[in-house]
């Protein structure tokens, strides 16, 4: 028998924010200013992507990393022992030299947290350099999120046999990934037409993610609160809010995740619902012309100012 462990890639976006809240400020932030992978002009390519039309370029990167991931990672002995499953989510900057930088992970396992989160960074560090994304031409720093699953199918085991078995060939085809339309998530960064608030709705299609960036942002100045608790202890989280926009532009799935763990992680988790809930129903979005659900991230960190 054996063993498949699937391990679903999933490339979304993360991107810079910032909301004053009195004396607090709330942002997401993944670096010295790093542009978000669907929201730069020139996206970062490995090699074998430099080649490929412009428009087939994402799906092309997504390709190469979901086949070095397959090619790579080994699934932990420890979890596997124990049939240990995990979501790890990275997030990582392609700097200016194409270089990997600012790498974090966080494994949503708190037992073999750290054995997962080791394996994601080793295979994420494994990735080769890339040609350095541009925008307005010069060359700038992307930032990225790829939250990897570690899952075992219960069915198929074979104990020697640790790495993921890759039946896909390198060759990159100039066709979309997502051929076909179901229940599976899309990451924003890639659906053909993103979910739309209805103020983005009329705009150029080229500007509709600056406005729906803008409108999340807008959305948790004028709603967020610092959780009182928090505040008296001067403490400062960071958390990752993972939430899909079904086919009616409704919320589902909402998961938060801080990146520290102690007895006032629920405080920031929930404060981070709280408001997420709070958001407006969406105008969904599509590939090929009907509705999908769609997949986002967004990392939030709570500062308070000094």
């Amino acid at each position: 028998m054996k063993n498949i462990i699937y391990i679903m890639i999933m490339i979304l976006i993360s991107f810079n924010m910032k909301a004053q809240i009195n004396t607090e400020t709330i942002s997401a932030d993944l670096g010295d200013n790093p542009i978000p992978i669907n929201a730069v002009e020139q996206i970062p390519l490995p090699e074998s992507c430099k080649d490929v039309a412009k428009k087939f370029q994402i799906d092309c990167l997504m390709g190469m990393i979901n086949s070095h991931i397959k090619s790579n990672l080994i699934y932990p002995e420890d979890a596997k022992k124990i049939k240990a499953e995990s979501r790890v989510i990275t997030s990582f900057n392609i700097d200016e030299k194409g270089n990997i930088i600012k790498l974090e992970v966080f494994a949503d396992n708190r037992e073999l947290k750290k054995v997962f989160e080791n394996e994601a960074k080793r295979i994420i560090n494994l990735l080769p350099k890339f040609i350095p994304g541009m925008d307005k031409n010069k060359i700038v720093s992307v930032s990225i999120v790829i939250p990897i699953e570690f899952k075992l199918n219960e069915n198929n085991i074979n104990k020697s046999e640790t790495k993921y078995t890759n039946t896909n060939t390198n060759t990159y085809e100039e066709k979309p990934s997502f051929e076909e339309i179901d229940e599976t998530p899309i990451p924003i960064s890639v659906v053909e037409q993103i979910p739309l608030f209805s103020s983005c709705e009329k705009i150029e299609k080229r500007e509709q993610f600056k406005c729906f960036e803008e409108e999340i942002k807008k959305h948790i100045d004028n709603n967020l609160k610092y959780p009182k608790e928090a505040k008296k202890e001067n403490l400062e989280r960071k958390v990752h809010v993972l939430f899909d926009i079904d086919k009616e532009g409704v919320i589902i799935n909402l998961i938060v995740k801080p990146l520290k763990k102690d007895k006032f992680d629920t405080l920031f988790e929930e404060e981070a619902k709280r408001i997420i809930k709070k958001l407006p129903k969406f105008i969904p979005g599509k590939q090929r012309n009907k509705p999908v659900v769609v997949r986002y991230v967004v990392p939030i960190i709570f500062k308070i100012k000094k």
